[in-house]
This record gives C-alpha cells, sequence and structure tokens, in this order.
C-alpha cells in the first residue's frame, strides 16, 4: 500500500479541507473530511515514470534572480542584478530594531543597537562575504551604511532587544522606468527609541540621535542621502555613517583600496590609524574604491569629513586586520 506525507490546504468549501499529498508510492487518496470516508484512489504508474525522469537527470542551477523587492513587514530593501545583491535595513513602529538574549553572561546579539539603523550590505559574491567576518575583529559600532553614534562597544549594550521607532516611516517601494528590471527607493525617518543601556555608569543614558535617510536604487548606481542628522544629550558623541567595513582576505578582497584613483595600502602613509581626507584643488568631490571593487563618489561637502582606519582591529573576539571608510557628520 502506498504511504503519503500530507498537507494541508482550505479548499474554501465550509465544514470540508482537501489533503495534497507528496507520493512516496503509487496511490493518491481523496479524502472529504466532513465524512472521513475515502472517496476516491487514483493509481498513476505515469506519474512514477516522470518523478524518475526528473530526477534522474542532472540537477542545474536556475538564473539568478533579477530585480527589486520591498519587504515593509521588515522595514527591508533588496535590490539584486546578476550575482550580486545590496540590502538596505531599517525599523520603525511597527518593525523592531534587532533580536537579543538578555543573559548577563554570554548574551547572544548583545551589540547589535546599530543592525537597523539604515545598514546596507552589498554582497558582491558568497565569497566576497567572507570580507564581513563579525566572528574576527568586527566593529559593531561601525556597521556598514549604518548611520551611528561614537560610543564604545560598551556603550552599546542595551538592556533590552526588540525596540520600536516612535515614527512609522521606514520601508521601500518598487518602481519600473524604462529599464526593463524594476529599481525601487528605501526611506527612513529615524527617531531614537527610548534606550535603556546595560551599563549602570553610562555616560550619556538619555543621548538621542535622530536623521534623515533615503537611498534610490538605479540599475548598479546607488544614490544615498542624509539630513537633519542630530545628537542630543551626547556631549562630544560623533554621528557617522560608515561606508565600507572590510576584512583582508586573500580571494574574497584585495589588500588596496583606490583614493581618486591611487592606490593606497597599509604601507602608504597617512592611511595607518585615522586621518581626515580632504579634496584638494579645484575638484569638488573624492571617489574611492573599496576592497571588493565596489566604487564611491562622495561630494565635497561630505569629503572633508571622511576618514579612514587601516590596521588590526580587535572586538571581543580575536582581531583581524580590517579597512574602514566612514564620514563623520556637522550635526545639524
Amino acid at each position: 500500500m502506498a504511504r503519503c506525507h500530507m498537507i494541508k490546504c482550505e479548499s474554501g468549501i465550509p465544514g470540508k479541507m482537501f489533503l495534497f499529498p507528496v507520493l512516496t508510492g503509487v496511490a493518491l487518496l481523496l479524502l472529504d473530511l466532513a465524512s472521513g470516508q475515502a472517496v476516491g484512489r487514483v493509481v498513476s504508474e505515469r506519474y512514477n515514470n516522470e518523478a524518475y525522469n526528473v530526477y534522474s537527470r542532472a540537477p542545474s542551477a536556475e538564473p539568478s534572480p533579477e530585480g527589486h523587492w520591498t519587504k515593509n513587514f521588515a522595514a527591508l530593501s533588496v535590490h539584486r542584478r546578476k550575482d550580486w545583491v545590496v540590502t538596505v535595513k531599517g525599523f520603525n513602529r511597527f518593525v523592531w530594531d534587532f533580536e537579543s538574549s538578555t543573559k548577563k553572561a554570554n548574551p547572544e546579539n548583545a551589540h547589535g543597537i546599530f543592525a537597523s539603523h539604515g545598514s546596507m550590505l552589498i554582497a558582491n559574491s558568497e565569497e566576497a562575504l567572507e570580507a564581513h567576518d563579525v566572528n574576527n575583529g568586527w566593529d559593531w559600532t561601525k556597521t556598514p551604511g549604518a548611520t551611528t553614534m561614537s560610543l564604545t562597544l560598551l556603550q552599546t549594550r542595551l538592556k533590552k532587544a526588540r525596540n520600536f521607532s516612535p515614527l512609522s516611516s521606514a520601508g521601500g517601494v518598487t518602481y519600473q522606468g524604462p529599464e526593463p528590471k524594476i529599481s525601487g527607493v528605501f526611506g527612513m525617518d529615524f527617531h531614537q527609541p527610548n534606550y535603556q543601556f546595560f551599563d549602570k555608569n553610562h555616560p550619556h543614558p538619555n543621548i538621542k540621535l535622530h536623521f534623515k535617510k533615503s537611498v534610490f536604487f538605479f540599475q548598479n548606481v546607488l544614490v544615498c542621502l542624509g539630513s537633519n542628522i542630530t545628537i542630543k544629550n551626547g556631549p562630544g558623541i560623533k554621528a557617522q555613517t560608515t561606508l565600507f567595513q572590510d576584512k583582508l582576505v586573500r580571494g574574497a578582497s584585495s589588500f588596496f583600496i583606490k583614493v581618486d584613483g591611487i592606490r593606497k595600502d597599509s604601507s602608504s602613509p597617512p592611511l595607518p590609524g585615522s586621518m581626515p581626507y580632504s579634496p584638494s584643488g579645484r575638484k569638488r568631490y573624492t571617489t574611492l574604491t573599496d576592497t571588493k571593487g565596489n566604487s564611491y563618489y562622495i561630494p565635497g561637502s561630505s569629503a572633508s569629513s571622511l576618514k579612514v582606519h587601516f590596521q588590526n582591529q580587535i572586538s571581543e573576539t580575536p582581531a583581524a586586520k580590517t579597512i574602514q571608510w566612514c564620514i563623520c557628520h556637522r550635526l545639524a
């Protein structure tokens, strides 16, 4: 006798539900749930033969999906072309910021506070993701794409996760332009929740970060805008947006970046440590190329606030050699 694995599906008929089986034999058993009796049996040798032919052929990869998707119940936008993808994540009054455990010792995701501050992940390939090694030397205060506060790692830890913003404005839309593939827009009006910090001696327990952020996706070009960036009750604390944070891994990233077309690495002064970068001459913008080949255009109004770190980086996990570029904002 054939065995069937049953999957429930509502039929829309009052008092009845049909069972659609995944066949493991040759019989398809139809049931009337109202009476509990079998109403028919279909024997299908042809099904088995066709299934055998399907599974006997060597599998092949399906084409990579291309398009733009907005997941507003996650305040998430996904933009994909060929084998690369970019995601932008926020939160609002209906979607919480991050998940974490409340254990005092060995907590999970204890420093995820900035994970939904407009963070942006650029995944050029599966291999390139090795440059985002969150287990070795990752700086959780500089999440790529996120607008954050220059707090120490200890100062970012909260008593609880799943915080909601007082505003509902965070999410995206898709649009069909002249190009055949769909693109989209992400926007976020961020007002910080009433965070309860874990550190009892936190120097800024009532600190508040506000900003507005939008990302326009045009095929392989992303236009990222930020405005109304303010910090209240946090004297000396800076607002910053991290462009990228890459671990230097052979095969996943190169060991150099380019600044205005000029190659820079750890041996190129004055990159070690931290430095402000200012465009010179008549040029009113700066261009960067990260370790994975992504290019950035920074207008002159923000280029003077660029800072770079190219160093062995130590977090709560083992050290790793990383490179960071971030913009320190002039507060409104």
